[in-house]
């Protein structure tokens, strides 16, 4: 599927492209979700681009997920989806900034992305290429910074349920305490994952501005990328306080486990 998002009569307006019509005038971002290859090499063509495959996306090294092709500009990042499902797991997300354009590149569908395209139709400033990249990285933060509260705020019931002391029970079921691991064990993969995504979004910051300093004297990006590296330091610290903790919290719960069982072979 391809989206073009352009600027008309001072809104934000969206349409589903097909392969061989033109894009709107005024197109500002152009989005491709799990496209085809006929969709693919129709962006390719229109924009003359050169769009990484699904497998280079999954590459880890830094100069395949972050580099230069004349003047357009290709960043990967991965980011953590479905973070309330049963399975939670990381996805790439291309950014491509060509001329006055923006192309995302992805592979399944994060809340940030329709969040974002909803608030472009309240804020019409916003469409333009630079306004759509920063105004994305921003919702994605967010959406981020909204899984680790909630992750912390599981991780302090399952503390107090580790280590809250029961009036009419003397020793807890050893069940019970398998039962908190594996909740444990969930919360900490979540946190791994939400570890690689902010390393990986950190990363695409910094060269986004580094980047920008060849663009005009005039441009908006850099100083707007500033704010968010802040964030990102300031998630990253508490993604490590948290993995600290699942840390400190599995010790207990395993020891807890071996005192139960000494107790029943007593």
């Amino acid at each position: 599927m391809i989206r073009a998002y352009y600027s008309e009569a001072g809104s934000a307006r969206i349409r589903e492209q097909r392969p061989g019509d033109a894009l709107p005038s005024g197109t500002f971002w152009v989005d491709l979700l799990e496209p085809t290859a006929e969709e693919d090499a129709f962006v390719d063509q229109l924009l003359d681009l050169d769009m990484p495959t699904r497998e280079e996306m999954k590459e880890i090294e830094m100069t395949s997920r972050l580099y230069r092709e004349g003047a357009s500009r290709y960043m990967t990042t991965s980011i953590l989806v479905q973070a309330e499902s049963e399975n939670p797991k990381s996805s790439e997300i291309t950014f491509i900034l060509t001329g006055t354009r923006l192309v995302t590149l992805r592979y399944a569908d994060p809340k940030p992305f329709a969040l974002f395209a909803a608030q472009l139709q309240r804020k019409p400033s916003e469409a333009n290429r630079d306004g759509a990249f920063v105004g994305l990285l921003e919702a994605i933060i967010d959406r981020q910074a909204d899984i680790m509260e909630k992750i912390g705020g599981e991780l302090d019931a399952l503390s107090h349920e580790i280590f809250s002391a029961t009036d009419d029970r003397k020793r807890r079921q050893e069940t019970e305490l398998q039962d908190i691991l594996r909740a444990i064990g969930r919360r900490g993969d979540l946190i791994a994952k939400e570890r690689d995504a902010l390393v990986s979004l950190g990363r695409l910051i910094t060269f986004a501005g580094q980047e920008d300093f060849e663009a005009p004297r005039d441009s908006q990006l850099y100083p707007r990328l500033k704010p968010l590296a802040r964030d990102l330091h300031s998630l990253t610290e508490y993604a490590n306080f948290l993995s600290n903790k699942i840390t400190f919290m599995l010790d207990a719960t395993l020891g807890l486990i071996n005192i139960e069982q000494n107790t029943i072979i007593k």
